[in-house]
């Protein structure tokens, strides 16, 4: 494996950048560890945080939507009331 760092062969244990990573299996769904170079790392894990974010954002709508509809439904009636006064 050639070091993008060093542009030459990796030095592994020798380096400061090369550590043991958490990971998981996307088919299996097993937690594993495996040592690696961080910089090699970095494009799986930015992947994943997308995955991640994107969950989080459709869920933060999800709710956005709901909150929505239940306080136009809750309104609605206030306001055919304010109407009806005038």
């Amino acid at each position: 494996m050639k070091c993008p760092l060093l542009n030459k062969e990796c030095i592994k244990e020798k380096c400061e950048w090369w550590t043991s990573v958490s990971m998981k299996n996307i088919q299996t769904q097993e937690h594993y560890q495996e040592n690696k170079c961080v910089v090699h790392t970095i494009g799986p894990m930015l992947i994943e945080l997308i995955k991640n974010t994107n969950g989080v954002q459709a869920a933060v709508e999800s709710s956005r939507n709901e909150t929505v509809i239940r306080q136009d439904a809750f309104l609605s009636p206030m306001n055919r009331g304010q109407l009806a006064s005038r």
